[in-house]
């Protein structure tokens, strides 16, 4: 390369209906702003191009053999971009994105969207996983012009969507590069840093979700906002709002309205069932590709009827959330430093502060903590 730099080469995987090339778009024009160049290849272009006849209405009822014939012939053209790319580099502030399905779920049964032998030919230092609101994306499925998916269920895309990204993190173990879940509604500028700033600490942002006022979940996402100003990556498992959708469903079910109003009690069982599971594993990985876990924990408001005074009042009680506990044991247990910010007037379970390596009382001693003892 002209220069003597080496282009950052990654892989993005996504499922039909993510919303993966918007995405990418969208990190292609901040990337430019910020003087930064990201250079995006659509493997199913190259698939056109090397093979004119396919049809995007078509290609899954092909056989398997044939089909990834037509990607093995495709990749020529990308390497063959990739290699112009590195030669016109002159500097190391650009990077090549190939964007691919990793599978398929067609006629009930997963397809394979790439094969894994074609990945050391493209070498990338990194993977990554596009995943969207579960609801948000079968909207999208079936949306599509040529109905290829009228038929795919919530649960089909549940199940898709974590296998989509199980195949790209077992691609990214058998490379031995970094493979990161991303939420297609994060802000742009966290895939940024971790494309060109991979220095960067990574946090995984835990609050609770339920029983809280909308201004306490504002109260988190402004620490979450505080943590990326000062340079930090963080990972807001609020931006995958499954149970919150799903949810909504359910209650227009109720009514004999939207999505699942058709829908079985046994289905619905099921289907509520996989969104907690799915919900659980996802926050995990994403703790796991973490450095640390930043806890938010509000004090939560409530009114009672107090039998002495005959009287309503408000206290204060802490329902401690099963959701927070669990991502302070995993982050405790897999080697991630613990932060919290605990508001209750009450002090914490020592089941809290065992797995918790400071507890701070106030936002801005949190802050002041961890400047000192881990830095972006």
């Amino acid at each position: 390369a002209c220069g003597g730099w080496e282009m950052i080469t990654v892989v993005l995987t996504g499922m039909s209906g993510s919303e993966r090339r918007g995405l990418v778009e969208e990190l292609v024009r901040f990337a430019g702003e910020q003087g930064r160049s990201v250079h995006f290849i659509d493997l199913w272009q190259e698939m056109q191009v090397a093979e004119p006849s396919v049809s995007e209405a078509t290609i899954l009822n092909i056989t398997d053999a044939r089909r990834s014939q037509i990607v093995r012939q495709a990749i020529g053209g990308v390497q063959a971009k990739m290699e112009a790319l590195q030669r016109e580099s002159t500097d190391r502030d650009s990077a090549v994105i190939l964007g691919t399905h990793a599978t398929f779920f067609w006629n009930s049964s997963y397809l394979e969207g790439f094969p894994e032998t074609l990945l050391p030919g493209i070498q990338p230092q990194t993977l990554f996983t596009v995943e969207h609101n579960a609801v948000d994306t079968l909207n999208n499925l079936r949306a599509d012009p040529l109905h290829r998916f009228d038929q795919i269920s919530l649960l089909d895309v549940l199940h898709w969507r974590d296998r989509e990204t199980e195949e790209t993190a077992r691609w990214a173990r058998n490379l031995r590069v970094p493979h990161y879940l991303i939420s297609r509604s994060e802000p742009i500028n966290g895939l940024f840093s971790l494309l060109f700033q991979q220095g960067r600490r990574k946090i995984y942002a835990s609050y609770p979700m339920s029983y809280v006022t909308e201004q306490q979940r504002k109260a988190a996402e402004g620490l979450i906002g505080d943590l990326r100003d000062r340079g930090y990556v963080v990972f807001n498992p609020g931006t995958l709002e499954d149970m919150e959708q799903v949810g909504a469903l359910l209650d227009e079910r109720t009514r004999g309205d939207g999505l699942l109003a058709r829908v079985s009690e046994e289905e619905v069982v099921n289907l509520w069932r996989a969104v907690g599971d799915h919900t659980v594993k996802r926050d995990y990985q994403l703790i796991d590709q973490s450095d640390m876990v930043v806890v938010y924990y509000p004090p939560i408001p409530y009114h009672r009827f107090d039998t002495r005074s005959k009287q309503v009042k408000t206290d204060t009680y802490i329902p401690l959330s099963a959701g927070v506990i669990c991502e302070i044991v995993h982050g405790h247990a897999t080697g991630k430093r613990v932060y919290a910010v605990w508001l209750p007037k009450y002090a914490p379970s020592p089941f809290f502060t065992y797995h918790v390596f400071r507890t701070a009382s106030t936002k801005r001693e949190l802050l002041k903590l961890m400047a000192q003892l881990d830095p972006p």
